[in-house]
């Protein structure tokens, strides 16, 4: 597949990580039950093709997973908006609770959610920040193996104790701060605390 492919069905190109702006074919090995998919690195050949599968056969393939640039004002606010090279550092980080939103851009419950997950990410910033952190992620942008996104927007705790994502993204809906703030509390367990004081 190549850019001028993408005419036919833009949404497979985005999904696969298909470079827009690329002219020469590229390939992908894609297993549609659990949505990994593997890109052949090497021009496209016979051989290169026969090398592909039988790498897949053997599983020593590497799953192609697509990552933006990270964003200079990334944590910039109470949300910090990474990219998936910054997955293991904030979100797997051991020291602290994660609650993250996987978005994408064109998502019209997305756009309604964020100042909402903001203000609660705000309000709760100013008691736990040493314990807590709010994410999102652009969900069309990046990808995390193992981490399957059904719709957007996803939302996903991680206990600082067990990493294992639990899914908030029911509770999510339609919420308003308040409620992310009490979703987010029972989630981790959080105890009452007294707000930072302004100087």
């Amino acid at each position: 597949m190549c850019s001028s492919d993408l005419q036919g069905d833009p949404g497979l190109g985005e999904f696969l990580g298909v470079n827009p702006e690329g002219t020469e074919p590229e390939l992908f090995l894609f297993e549609a039950e659990n949505h990994k998919k593997y890109r052949l690195e090497s021009g496209v050949s016979v051989a290169a093709i026969k090398d592909l599968t039988a790498a897949h056969k053997a599983k020593t393939l590497q799953p192609f997973l697509k990552s933006a640039p990270v964003l200079p004002d990334w944590d910039a606010t109470a949300v910090k908006a990474i990219s998936s090279s910054q997955w293991k550092a904030v979100v797997l980080d051991e020291t602290k609770h994660a609650v993250v939103e996987i978005y994408a851009p064109w998502c019209g419950h997305c756009q309604k959610l964020e100042p909402i997950y903001l203000k609660a990410a705000e309000h709760l910033d100013n008691k736990y920040s040493d314990e807590l952190v709010f994410v999102k992620m652009d969900g069309t942008l990046n990808e995390i193996e193992d981490i399957n996104v059904g719709g957007f927007p996803t939302v996903l705790a991680f206990s600082k104790q067990d990493k294992t994502p639990v899914d908030l993204s029911d509770k999510m809906h339609g919420a308003d701060a308040k409620t992310i703030v009490k979703t987010v509390k029972e989630a981790f367990k959080l105890g009452d605390k007294d707000r930072k004081s302004v100087v």
